[in-house]
């Protein structure tokens, strides 16, 4: 047994060099490679003339307004900060910001920052409520009107006993 154990060792020795030496001239191969490609190049004597850059002036577009900047300008309008929405829609057949506060009011904002429109939502009274209401009015006025009430009770009452 023990000269096949050395017999395995000098072959898996012998492979580990031989992998080890193959390695080694593929590395050598690359460096050669780069170096001739870097030898090959020419030398670039090229001389960079400074050219003057003129500016011309292009035509100033207004910057569109976006929805925190529309918001702004609604609450400094009214002089409110209760916002409640800001949204994107047509007024008059033009793309403007509807700015909805929680009082009410709307302030419809332009694209270019312009208050288009500012007006007041009126609130209207549920029904719901208004029955509440006036159930609790009908309950007071037949509490008060109707004469149940006794304060004092002079009358004798018959318990049972005798």
């Amino acid at each position: 047994m023990r000269k096949s154990s050395i017999f395995i060792s000098v072959v898996l020795t012998t492979f580990v060099l031989a992998m080890l030496a193959s390695v080694a001239y593929a590395y050598q191969e690359v460096a050669k490679a780069k170096t001739s490609l870097v030898a090959a190049q020419p030398a670039v004597t090229e001389t960079v003339q400074p050219v003057e850059i003129v500016e011309t002036p292009e035509p100033t577009q207004p910057t569109p307004v976006m929805a925190e900047q529309a918001a702004a300008l609604a609450a400094q309008a009214l002089g409110q900060d209760d916002l409640y929405s800001v949204e994107l829609t047509t007024f008059n057949g033009a793309d403007a910001y509807l700015v909805t506060f929680s009082s009410g009011n709307l302030v419809y904002v332009g694209l270019d920052g312009q208050i288009l429109s500012q007006t007041k939502l009126q609130v209207a009274s549920s029904s719901f409520e208004t029955t509440v209401q006036t159930k609790q009015q009908t309950k007071k006025a037949s509490n008060t009107n109707s004469g149940g009430s006794h304060e004092k009770d002079d009358h004798e009452h018959d318990d049972g006993e005798d």
